[in-house]
């Protein structure tokens, strides 16, 4: 019985993740709804930083200058994901002059998902490179993904840094 019990495991597993799917989906939508609701009424400005790597440098410099002259609110550690931001944002009451986040996405689309929670008032791209091929296979997919923050931020205030990209054969 023991052998069997430890031969279905692995097809308990999938069950359950088939069948908890869709209620997942309803609760995750639920916590977007209600994100998006509070980042509307949230007044001040939302900065958002993405690239491969020194997003988390970046932001903890930014926050250490800006802090100086306005109230400013950043996640706590490396959230970065959609679900991740969309939580953090639900705990916390929004009540800074500036919003710093930084996003890192899993796949094409998601910071436009994320950025339609959000908002965004001024982009940073820090960089696109090799770190996140274990995410996103290849630098022109790597580009589009990243570039989503250009095309989805309020403003023209979108920083970039020009830099010829090479892929390591």
């Amino acid at each position: 019985f023991l052998i069997a019990l430890c031969l279905a495991i692995p097809y308990l597993i999938v069950l359950a993740n088939i069948l908890l799917w869709e209620p997942y989906k309803i609760v995750e939508s639920q916590k977007v709804r209600k994100s998006k609701v509070k980042m509307g009424s949230f007044k001040g400005k939302v900065l958002v930083i993405t690239g491969s790597f020194g997003k988390t440098t970046l932001r903890n410099i930014l926050v250490d200058l800006i802090k100086s002259h306005f109230k400013v609110q950043t996640v706590d550690g490396n959230i970065n994901t959609k679900i991740g931001i969309v939580e953090w944002i639900l705990k916390n009451n929004l009540n800074a002059e500036y919003l710093l986040l930084e996003v890192d996405p899993y796949i094409v689309g998601e910071i436009k998902e994320i950025l339609e929670i959000t908002g965004c008032d001024i982009g940073v791209i820090t960089n696109i490179g090799d770190k996140n091929k274990k995410r996103i296979k290849d630098l022109e997919t790597q580009t589009k993904a990243f570039y989503e923050i250009v095309q989805n931020s309020n403003s023209d205030a979108v920083i970039k840094k020009k830099k010829k990209i090479k892929e390591k054969k």
